[in-house]
C-alpha cells in the first residue's frame, strides 16, 4: 500500500497485522478506510477497519546554537526553557512569529527587551520540544546542568546558527559591561574573547560543564578568518531573562 496517494484521505496509518493475516487501516471513518483499501488493490476482506481521529504530524527539536527564522531575520537559539527557548532581544519584539530551520512554523516570541537589555523568549507550538542540549557542530551535544555564573577568566564556547561548523571557545574578558550598539546602550554584558558573525545572535555561551551563561547580543570581530586574540563578543547574561521566566513557574531545561 506504499503506492498509494493519502494526502486526500483522513487515514492515519496503516499495518499488516500478521497473526491474522490482514491490513489495519486506521482512519476517522470506514467509508475512508474502504476508498483506501479498494484504490491499493488490496481485497475489502482482507482490511480491518480501526476508527481513528488521530491527525499524526513531526515533531522537532530546540537545540541551542541552531538556527531560527523571524520575519525578518536569522538569529541563534541559545538555551530550551519549559515551553520554548531564550534569545536575544534585538531578534523579535513580543508577538513575532518564528519558523525553525526547516522553516516549520515555531512559535513567537513571549517577550522581549532591547536596548537596555538584550534578552528575549519564544513560546512555541506543540510539534517543537525543548531540550537541554547545544549542537557543538562536531556531530555531539553539549547536555545543560544549569546557570551557575563563571568568573572573569573562564574559558566558555560560543555555537550559534551562522558560524556551524565548531562551536568557538575563549576566555571571559569582563563582566558587567555597557555596549552602545547604534540602535542604544546595553548594560551588564559578558565580554568574551570569542568571534561571532551575524546569524548567530541569539546563540548559546555556556562552559565546558554545561552551564548556561550568555545570550550572544554582538560582536567586533568575525569568524572570517578563524579566531584572534582581538575577537571580541558580548553576551546578555541567562540570570534576568531566567527569572522573569521563573516568576511564570518556567524553568531552564536540563
Amino acid at each position: 500500500m506504499t503506492g498509494v496517494q493519502t494526502c486526500a484521505l483522513p487515514i492515519s496509518s496503516w499495518y499488516v497485522d500478521a497473526a491474522a493475516n490482514r491490513v489495519v487501516v486506521q482512519a476517522s471513518s470506514k467509508s475512508a478506510a474502504q476508498r483506501f483499501a479498494k484504490a491499493s488493490g488490496v481485497s475489502a476482506a482482507q482490511v480491518r477497519y480501526v476508527r481513528s481521529a488521530a491527525k499524526p504530524r513531526l515533531v522537532y527539536d530546540i537545540v541551542g546554537g541552531e538556527r531560527y527564522w523571524t520575519t525578518q531575520y536569522g538569529c541563534s537559539v541559545a538555551f530550551a526553557v519549559q515551553g520554548g527557548f531564550i534569545t536575544a532581544g534585538h531578534c523579535g519584539k513580543q508577538g513575532e512569529q518564528t519558523k525553525g530551520a526547516n522553516q516549520v512554523a515555531q512559535g513567537s516570541f513571549g517577550g522581549s527587551s532591547f536596548p537596555g537589555d538584550d534578552y528575549a523568549w519564544v513560546d512555541v507550538n506543540s510539534q517543537w520540544t525543548p531540550t537541554p542540549k547545544v549542537n557543538k557542530y562536531d556531530g555531539s551535544f553539549q547536555t545543560i546542568q544549569g546557570a551557575v555564573e563563571a568568573p572573569v577568566g573562564s574559558r566558555v564556547c560560543r555555537a550559534g546558527g551562522t558560524t556551524n561548523t565548531q562551536i568557538w571557545c575563549g576566555p571571559i574578558q569582563q563582566r558587567n559591561v555597557t555596549v552602545n550598539y547604534q540602535e542604544g546602550a546595553v548594560n551588564g554584558l559578558i565580554q568574551a574573547n570569542i568571534c561571532a558573525d551575524p546569524g548567530d545572535s541569539g546563540g548559546a555561551l555556556f562552559t565546558e560543564a554545561g552551564q548556561a551563561q550568555g545570550i550572544t547580543s554582538g560582536t567586533s570581530g568575525t569568524c572570517d578568518n578563524g579566531q584572534g586574540s582581538d575577537d571580541t563578543t558580548y553576551f546578555q547574561p541567562v540570570d534576568e531573562v531566567l527569572q522573569i521566566l521563573a516568576q511564570q513557574g518556567r524553568e531552564l531545561v536540563t
